[in-house]
């Protein structure tokens, strides 16, 4: 970092406009380089907060502001007051209206690092100069040949340190001493939550969730927590795009569960943590898990295989490219918003799955053979994301059409060797099938994803859609919690 004569300060060959908004007079020399110990870095802003970069830095800051005042004569006040909160690590803010990023935050941990969204995050943040801690599980991850091939990759990414961490009984009391924590950690999949899959969901995503929010409100400066949710928890669109207002009428263990998130991350906003809540619309795109359908879809058409389409394909999604997501998901942690902020994160266009399908085959250059198969019980007929609310305060809407984006998951899966495809990828049915727990009447045909725009058949009420909780969250942990043989941990992507 350079700072220049005229008070403008640069930092990788980018200046800061306008010029910095404390007096400097008399430097030295033309330039002085404002680094003093190895690893400590200051990033002055036009109001005079001041953003720390770099590892164990503290005594670092301490001697760079010496060096400071040495070198330059600058105005005490409001410098002295933003080093001595960059020393204590607390959150640093500018006040402003929504649109742009209020200060660049410059401790964040991302969980969920090994995942698909939280891979590309962790990423995004180290690239914007960001010190990442990223934290994960991998080897006991839902997709553990994709985590782990996403986590290696974090190893040499400068400005990334990760940790393993099992958010749902580890000790995280260290782990959140951060600016900011961008929570993408979970058990996903509405398919994988039904029967045994539900109590992993509770573990995973309440508990975890739980646990985190806890510590982030125990903690000496409290991190801003940005919570990644779900449109799932509005059930099925109706005729209009869902709003952040909406009514949540979650309709399988999966929906519940980040309904329960959700919850607690407003509790805990209620009692002053700034929480942001973002809602993902149907995400795909480079590195999207083994067992999500573009991912299946892409597989199978480049192996000639028939693609595996559960429910007829009129089941329509609001496609939202990950470069996207990850830029909402940046920009939400980089801004000051009210605490208990809900934004919805989508694409504006619903697209049925049987038109993608025929999009996806036309980039592959092949003839789509469909390979039809049970719906799956709680997934919603359509998502429909209205994101104003996200253009408002974030400045942010979805660049990255349908066409564009599968064009880059295709050449991602050509570039790369594919994940191998989870043991339930090929089986008739759901994971349900064979003897566990439906949630429909046995010999009854389960509902068709694109009957009726009610999640669970025409007429039908959400099984959550009064606001109970699915089973095991209410007033106590889930079993995985308590010893009794969930071994699953909670570092991992949504």
């Amino acid at each position: 970092m350079l700072l220049q004569p005229d008070g403008t300060v640069h930092f990788l060959d980018q200046a800061t406009d306008p010029p910095l908004g404390v007096r400097v007079a008399d430097l030295p020399r033309p330039q002085a380089e404002l680094s003093y110990a190895p690893g400590a870095t200051l990033v002055l802003y036009t109001d005079g907060l001041v953003e720390r970069r770099g590892e164990d830095i503290d005594d670092g800051l301490r001697r760079l502001a010496e060096g400071l005042r040495r070198h330059a004569r600058l105005d005490p006040e409001p410098l002295a007051e933003a080093l001595q909160e960059v020393i204590e690590r607390r959150p640093l803010e500018r006040t402003g209206t929504g649109g742009s990023a209020m200060v660049r935050t410059v401790r964040a941990v991302v969980t969920g690092a090994a995942g698909f969204i939280g891979s590309h995050v962790a990423e995004a943040m180290a690239r914007a100069g960001h010190e990442v801690v990223a934290v994960d599980a991998p080897a006991r991850s839902a997709s553990p040949a994709a985590a782990r091939v996403n986590w290696a990759g974090l190893a040499d990414r400068p400005g990334v340190h990760r940790v393993e961490t099992d958010l749902a009984i580890d000790d995280l009391a260290s782990l959140v001493r951060a600016d900011v924590v961008v929570h993408l950690a979970g058990r996903p999949g509405v398919r994988s939550s039904w029967g045994e899959g539900r109590a992993a969901a509770v573990r995973d995503n309440v508990t975890a969730t739980r646990r985190l929010l806890a510590a982030c409100e125990a903690a000496a400066a409290p991190p801003r927590v940005v919570v990644a949710s779900s449109s799932s928890v509005y059930g099925s669109a109706g005729g209009r795009p869902n709003t952040e207002r909406d009514p949540l009428r979650p309709a399988s263990p999966y929906a519940a569960s980040k309904a329960a998130m959700e919850r607690l991350a407003a509790r805990a906003a209620a009692r002053g943590l700034p929480t942001v809540v973002l809602r993902y619309f149907s995400v795909y795109g480079p590195r999207q898990r083994p067992d999500m359908a573009f991912h299946r879809f892409i597989e199978a058409g480049l192996a000639g295989r028939p693609l595996p389409v559960f429910g007829d394909g009129g089941q329509s999604r609001a496609f939202t490219h990950v470069g996207d997501v990850v830029a909402a998901t940046v920009a939400a942690a980089t801004t000051g918003l009210p605490p208990g902020t809900v934004l919805n994160v989508g694409h504006p266009a619903h697209v049925p799955v049987r038109d993608a399908i025929d999009l996806l085959a036309g980039l592959l250059g092949v003839r789509p053979r469909i390979d039809h198969r049970v719906a799956v019980p709680g997934d919603a007929a359509r998502t429909w994301a209205d994101s104003g609310e996200a253009a408002r305060l974030l400045g942010w809407s979805p660049r990255i059409g349908l066409a564009e984006g599968l064009a880059d998951q295709i050449a991602w899966h050509r570039r790369h060797a594919a994940y191998p495809e989870p043991p339930h990828a090929a089986d008739p049915e759901p994971p349900y099938a064979a003897g566990a727990e439906r949630p429909y009447a046995a010999g009854a045909e389960p509902p068709r994803a694109a009957s009726a725009g009610r999640p669970c058949g025409a007429g039908a009420e959400s099984p959550y859609a009064a606001g109970a909780e699915p089973p095991g969250v209410v007033g106590a942990e889930s079993p995985g919690a308590s010893g009794a043989g969930l071994a699953r941990p909670a570092g991992r992507s949504v």
